[in-house]
């Protein structure tokens, strides 16, 4: 299958490229960021057709995870898929996450620093006309990564 290796490194080369950009940033005031923990990355396919998503974690500047996820259309078994440790660490890092859209050409890439609270869940949503959406909630941590 080397064909299909090259075509979802090829698929995700920008995302990889965006998400790069994002690992060393430091907050408007010159200090390093806040570091969050993530605990965990929902895929959910809103649309009527099934897709195929890259997701690719990065931690500390680091890709800890780089995954192709097959879902199945909005509504049937199979249309979300649920990502978290041991896939990728727990533990307070500057992150960055991002999803493409292998069958078409849809990708985003989230920071989860933006938020108050040291806990995020992040989600991805497939949309009903091929697009993705970010999503996240934030929480103060249960004393795991803080």
């Amino acid at each position: 299958m080397p064909s299909t290796r090259r075509r979802f490194l090829g698929a995700t080369a920008g995302t990889t490229a965006a998400l790069v950009s994002l690992a060393g940033c430091t907050g408007s005031d010159g200090n390093p960021p806040d570091r969050p923990v993530v605990e965990r990355v929902g895929l959910r396919n809103h649309d009527d057709t099934a897709h195929r998503v890259a997701l690719h974690v990065e931690v500390d500047g680091t890709v800890e995870h780089w995954t192709s996820y097959d879902l199945a259309p909005a509504g049937e078994d199979g249309g979300a898929a649920t990502i978290e440790p041991p896939a990728f660490p727990a533990e307070e890092a500057i992150w960055a996450v991002g999803v493409r859209l292998l069958d078409g050409d849809a990708q985003t890439t989230v920071d989860p620093r933006v938020h108050d609270h040291t806990c995020k869940v992040l989600t991805f949503r497939v949309t009903d006309d091929a697009d993705i959406e970010p999503a996240s909630t934030s929480h103060e941590c249960d004393g795991g990564g803080e």
